[in-house]
């Protein structure tokens, strides 16, 4: 009995403790409402229904933004207020902020203290500075809670997710200022994947399709980060070796 418990006690010791953000082996979240999802629930729903209600108004009024495709702007306009709440009752993020590209976003953090440049209607600036920000402070409270799940459902790289987690509210507000304009939707490029979430929301049909969908896009993107991360890594050993051999 004695021995028996010691080597219960030891496996339990010997349990990995959770990922960071830097870890090429973040787990894949669950979806499901639980207790440890709830937080990443009323945040990311926060964000994304100020998000969902910017785009509705646009696709209904003459402004049209260019991330409002000619064949998406219809069923944008088509929703009426507890479809666009259906649709934004996701816990992951709906928009994106670059948050792929870690050169950008080197770029941004030396360069937050220049001026941003003014364009376009200022009521529409404050706005879209306000969604920049909302967007910024999800993603940045999310990495500090738990960063291997927060870069998996806002789409976070883990050298980005670095640099973010670093930042002060200072940090953040100055670059949801002078980048506000560089918001744009998750996925942009897969019409189909908005096209579906749209029509499931405005049917009001059961979101466990939507949700799988999801759930195989979210593991792409991290199959991808720790592929791109495994390169870089590798480039790095090999000009170190370089670097070695020439010295030699």
């Amino acid at each position: 009995m004695v021995a028996r418990q010691t080597r219960s006690k030891t496996r339990s010791q010997a349990s990995p403790s959770p990922p960071d953000a830097g870890s090429s082996t973040q787990r894949l979240p669950t979806l499901q409402r639980s207790e440890a999802t709830r937080p990443f629930w009323t945040l990311a729903y926060e964000v994304n229904a100020r998000y969902v209600e910017m785009l509705a108004h646009c696709a209904r009024t003459a402004f049209v933004p260019e991330e409002l495709t000619a064949e998406l702007r219809p069923l944008w306009a088509s929703l009426n207020p507890s479809m666009r709440s259906r649709l934004a009752e996701r816990p992951y993020l709906l928009a994106d902020m670059r948050f792929r590209d870690e050169p950008w976003w080197l770029a941004a953090r030396q360069a937050r203290k220049s001026r941003p440049s003014a364009s376009g209607d200022p009521f529409k600036r404050v706005a879209a500075i306000k969604l920049a920000r909302s967007i910024l402070i999800l993603v940045w409270n999310g990495l500090r809670l738990d960063p291997a799940v927060a870069s998996v459902l806002y789409g976070v790289s883990a050298p980005v997710s670095r640099i973010i987690i670093k930042f002060t509210l200072d940090d953040v507000e100055e670059i949801a200022r002078r980048h506000c304009r560089q918001v744009r939707p998750r996925w942009e490029d897969r019409p189909a994947v908005w096209r579906e979430l749209i029509l499931a929301a405005q049917l009001e049909k059961p979101m466990r399709a939507c949700n799988l969908h999801a759930l195989q896009l979210l593991a792409g993107d991290l199959i991808e980060s720790a592929s791109v991360g495994e390169a870089k890594s590798k480039r790095s050993r090999r000009k170190t070796n370089d670097e070695g051999t020439a010295q030699q």
